[in-house]
């Protein structure tokens, strides 16, 4: 495949009906490049392994990139369960890839001299990513990370379909869409009874919670947006995070988080709370200062108001930038 080949536009299905079999057809044979490509390795020569797992690697990142935007995005719910499905068998691949004995031998066996500096550190990676993996364990703990891996899957596709597909509806009267664009109250008609309804997308939600000046009803689209997917991703969640706990552990790792920071910049679990509260508390006086002049702005339309919350700091960061500022969303947008 030549560089201009890699980088072509991915050109997708014009027609709504044609899109399981692009999909199936353009993963599916990514999946298939990718298993003859571990058969290569596996029997390869030092000095064609790297390349060859290379070109692995790229087959099946098409198949993962592909399956995972279409399952997140597309609008026909049929199509996104054949991408998800899809998900999990490129999953069951990797996984089955990264315990295989024989391919990571002829990995092992590439000599580090007759590489430059990316070539090495790719081969470091994969390496570490072997063991990472449970390459070198023993059967019965190798085959708890294979159903492991499987169900963490599947529970993260799970989640995020709970949010996805869990849209909620909030019913106001007429008068709570006091405030917002009318191209904004257009779109959201009133009933019979003087009523219009919003959903929990960002479309209605956001511009809500930023421009409507009616506190209560604030409150009620945000708890509405809150309640999405709840309580069933409760359940699915704690799954998920026990799973997790047992995998980190059966690699030899405290916890997940010790686990997955290893390979990412912040080093190690322990680094992800320091971070976090490093930023708070650099970011305090500066966050209470401007905490402090939304409150004093509330407080102008109702004395009694007590705090800022997730319910109202859209709506008066917007009212100090256009009052205080001349800045107005509306406009901008």
């Amino acid at each position: 495949m030549t560089g201009s080949e890699i980088l072509a536009p991915l050109s997708l299905p014009g027609d709504r009906a044609e899109w399981p079999s692009w999909l199936a057809d353009r993963c599916t044979r990514a999946l298939a490049e990718a298993a003859g490509l571990r058969t290569e390795v596996a029997g390869s020569a030092p000095d064609e392994a790297l390349s060859l797992w290379n070109r692995l690697h790229t087959e099946l990142g098409n198949a993962f990139a592909v399956a995972e935007l279409v399952a997140q995005v597309h609008p026909d719910a049929a199509v996104r369960e054949q991408a998800e499905q899809i998900e999990v068998d490129a999953t069951r691949f990797r996984t089955e890839l990264m315990l295989d004995a024989a391919v990571f031998a002829a990995l092992t066996a590439v000599p580090n001299d007759t590489l430059d500096d990316a070539g090495r550190r790719a081969l470091e990676h994969s390496l570490r990513d072997f063991r990472r993996a449970g390459v070198d364990l023993d059967a019965e703990t190798r085959a708890r990370l294979r159903e492991i891996n499987e169900r963490e899957v599947e529970l993260g596709q799970a989640f995020s379909r709970g949010i996805r597909d869990g849209k909620g509806v909030t019913t106001l009267p007429a008068a709570a869409a006091a405030g917002l664009p009318q191209d904004w109250i257009d779109e959201h008609p009133v009933d019979a009874k003087g009523e219009f309804t919003l959903t929990t997308e960002y479309p209605d939600t956001v511009p809500f919670l930023k421009f409507a000046s009616d506190d209560a009803a604030r409150r009620e689209v945000l708890r509405t947006q809150y309640a999405v997917a709840w309580p069933g991703n409760d359940t699915v969640l704690q799954e998920l995070l026990d799973l997790r706990h047992e995998h980190a552990q059966l690699l030899g790792y405290a916890d997940w988080a010790e686990y997955d920071a290893e390979v990412k910049m912040i080093g190690g679990g322990a680094a992800i709370g320091e971070f976090i509260d490093g930023i708070a508390a650099d970011a305090l006086a500066a966050g209470e200062r401007e905490l402090a002049i939304l409150l004093e702005r509330a407080r102008q339309d109702d004395p009694a108001t007590s705090a800022i919350d997730s319910s109202n700091w859209r709506h008066y960061a917007e009212v100090v930038r256009r009052e205080q500022f001349d800045v107005d969303a509306q406009e901008v947008r």
